[in-house]
This record gives structure tokens, C-alpha cells and sequence, in this order.
């Protein structure tokens, strides 16, 4: 990401953000880890809040309410997959935006685990677009890993 994309994607007035599958935690070298970018044209928009998810951390801070689904969370702990959500504002008229992307878990035989990470990602996307609760001219930016 850093190293090509953004560096080309510079070039031509865009600026991005990016978060790593949570595996790269544990990784001396973690530039060929794969995770989500998402960039944006700069003269056309500004960033207003960037948030990072990974599902794996979310489901541990909800254990409570997975526990009645026992094997399930035991699947979706052991996942890497991550999301990332960017709150944008048009330059011209100030018109709110969020563009979000996420890895899914893979395997059709956990359809359970996908259904849970969907469900957290739109959590998280409700939670990005209500209204703030104290208004601020400054500009946000939160990566959190849980909700």
C-alpha cells in the first residue's frame, strides 16, 4: 500500500487509507500482508472520520452475546478479516459520503461467520453515519477494533 499504491495514487491528486488483516500483528515484515484500501480524489473530497474493524476483535469484546453460539465464535475468532469505513464530504456542497470494503471469510461451509461479520460491519456503519453528539469543526479520525 504505502510503498506503491499510495505513492502512485498521489500523483494524481488522491489521497487513501488503509488497514492490515490482523495477522500482520504478529509478523516482523508485514508489507505482504493483504487488508483494505480505499482512496479518494482530494480536491473533491475530505475525510472526516476513518474507522478500522477487525471482526476478530469485535466478536472477543461481544463474547456475552456470542456465547449461545458457541461454535461459531470459536470460528470467527480464529479469522483474520478486517473492514474499513471512511466518512467523506463532498468539497462542493458538503454531502456526507461513506464508502466502506471488507474481507469476508471465504468458505461457503461458514456462512454463520460471513452473516456475523456482515452484521458487525452494518453496526459499525449505522454507528459511523448518525449524527455526532457535539458538534466540532475539527476533523475525526478513530481506529478502533471494537464497537
Amino acid at each position: 500500500y504505502s510503498d506503491f499504491f499510495l505513492v502512485e495514487l498521489e500523483k494524481y491528486g488522491y489521497n487513501g487509507s488503509f488497514v492490515c488483516k490482523s495477522r500482520a500483528k504478529t509478523m516482523v515484515d508485514c508489507s505482504s500482508v493483504d487488508g483494505c484500501a480505499t482512496f479518494y480524489n482530494k480536491e473533491k473530497f475530505e475525510k472526516i472520520e476513518e474507522q478500522a474493524m477487525e471482526y476478530q476483535a469485535v466478536a472477543i469484546s461481544h463474547y456475552k452475546e456470542f456465547s449461545a453460539h458457541s461454535e461459531a465464535f470459536n470460528r470467527i475468532i480464529t479469522k483474520d478479516n478486517v473492514a474499513l469505513a471512511i466518512l467523506l464530504s463532498t468539497r462542493k456542497n458538503k454531502k456526507k459520503i461513506v464508502v466502506a470494503n471488507t474481507h469476508i471469510h471465504w468458505n461457503p461451509i461458514h456462512s454463520d461467520v460471513k452473516m456475523m461479520q456482515v452484521q458487525m460491519l452494518l453496526s459499525r456503519l449505522e454507528s459511523l453515519v448518525q449524527p455526532p453528539t457535539t458538534t466540532s469543526s475539527t476533523t475525526r479520525t478513530t481506529t478502533t477494533t471494537t464497537t
